[in-house]
């Protein structure tokens, strides 16, 4: 400009002044579109016959075009921060829906056996009559034992408000899982201000991944906060907290323990405010023993929520009911092989309906069982074997079938192998009473057997 304002003083006459175009690139290229250059007319002077008025112009139309460039970066700008505002309260609105619809549960199978002191429960849990009793809540039973389906039975009786998310093999996926089921999409989500700069430096929009996280933790951080906020406005409608249930997290404390961190931490502070009920359904006592081990354990209701197997009588009527098998067979299979567990229950009855006579059944099984033990180390010598036969002969001399944990910890004082054998397929601790008992009727039956031909023998002091 000051180059302009030196030339217009100059002694020549104006008509034989004549404007020149040197491409000049501003500092506001690329402000729009790619390869875009802004570019400045007016930059030297050499005789010819232009007026005063044509220069002018020419200057001002320079100076509207730069003008025009700064509007359509603000048009932009507006757009894209409208844009965000709109995608967030998307995401908002659909996580509301979901809590008033509640969560897809799974598909539950026709209910052969009712079990309404554990439907109960569980709905007293999910929806307790005291809302001011701030807890979240922990449901623990072995695989086969009808967890899900006894959930997904109170969730439906129970109605809206109820969100359920279960942890897939695969915990890389929880959290895209999580936020679907709650009605969270993970759009390219980039701020006002770098999306200012990526736009004035022409660079593509596209998400940057937190470096110091991995998934599904980064996942889970982005869904938190969002359901929160649709918490409190759900509380402010219906007067009680939303149920949250997250399923098989015990392959979240073996495979991302960071993620089952962040999730109790956030259900204690839920539970605290008051605006979401959380529930922990576990398989093992894995997850139950990382989460006592952490203070947001404090707000944990205790004790747990335990579902066992069937009783026997209620295992022949299912026998009998699902599998038309004859109350002789239905008999045997439950008291000598099968107890109350599903999962024996119907791989038992499978084998029966395949017209194998029982004696070949029961041979079968009990090969299974031996598997178990030797896996186990409790075939092999060792002190493994000694403490396991111990801890068995002890339970089976017990009328309740069952030993308290101080027991065990007399018979079996070395901690390493105590829990060594309460992960076998062999022993399990049940959380909710303190004690101890096999894992189920099978294994229970090999080893009567196996004291009784020698092959379990405590053969040695320790």
């Amino acid at each position: 400009m000051q180059r302009l304002l030196r030339a217009t003083r100059c002694t020549t006459p104006l008509r034989n002044v004549v404007i020149r175009s040197h491409p000049v690139q501003t500092p506001f290229s690329s402000i729009v579109r790619p390869n875009f250059i802004f570019r400045r007319s007016i930059t030297t002077f050499s005789f010819a016959s232009e007026t005063r008025k044509e220069f002018w112009e020419a200057a001002r139309k320079a100076f509207e075009q730069l003008a025009n460039k700064f509007g359509l970066v603000f048009g932009f700008v507006t757009i894209d921060y409208l844009y965000t505002q709109y995608a967030e309260e998307k995401r908002k609105l659909a996580i509301r829906e979901a809590l008033e619809t509640g969560s897809r549960l799974p598909p539950a199978p026709p209910e052969m056996i009712p079990r309404r002191k554990y439907v109960d429960a569980l709905k007293r849990a999910f929806s307790p009559e005291q809302p001011s009793s701030n807890c979240y809540y922990l449901i623990v039973g072995d695989h086969g034992t009808g967890k899900t389906t006894l959930v997904s039975t109170a969730c439906k009786e129970l109605g809206h408000g109820v969100l359920y998310v279960s942890v897939p093999n695969d915990v890389i996926d929880f959290g895209k899982q999580f936020g679907g089921a709650i009605g969270y999409h993970f759009d390219k989500r980039v701020s006002f201000t770098e999306a200012f700069r990526r736009r004035l430096l022409d660079i593509p929009i596209q998400e940057k991944p937190a470096p110091d996280e991995t998934e599904p933790v980064s996942s889970i951080r982005r869904v938190l906060p969002v359901l929160k906020e649709a918490a409190r406005d759900y509380v402010a409608k219906h007067k009680r907290a939303p149920v949250c249930i997250i399923d098989n997290v015990d392959t979240l404390a073996a495979a991302s323990p960071k993620t089952l961190e962040l999730l109790q931490d956030f259900a204690n502070d839920c539970t605290d405010a008051n605006i979401i009920r959380f529930v922990f359904i576990t398989s093992d006592n894995s997850a139950f023993d990382f989460l006592k081990q952490r203070g947001s354990w404090s707000r944990a209701e205790l004790p747990p929520i335990e579902i066992d197997d069937l009783s026997d009588s209620e295992a022949i009527q299912y026998l009998q009911q699902r599998y038309k098998l004859d109350s002789e067979q239905a008999t045997k299979t439950v008291s000598e092989l099968a107890g109350g567990k599903f999962v024996l229950l119907d791989r038992l009855a499978d084998q029966l309906h395949k017209q194998q006579h029982y004696p070949e059944v029961r041979r079968q099984a009990l090969v299974v069982a031996r598997l178990e033990y030797k896996t186990a180390g409790l075939l092999t010598e060792g002190t493994v074997r000694v403490y396991g036969a111990r801890l068995a002969e002890s339970i089976l001399s017990s009328p309740s079938r069952a030993i308290s944990s101080a027991q065990l910890d007399k018979l079996v004082p070395n901690m390493e192998i105590q829990e060594s054998l309460l992960k076998s397929e062999v022993f399990k601790l049940h959380v909710s009473r303190d004690v101890v008992t096999f894992k189920n009727r099978l294994v229970q039956t090999f080893a009567e057997e196996g004291f009784a031909s020698g092959e379990l023998q405590d053969r040695k002091s320790v």
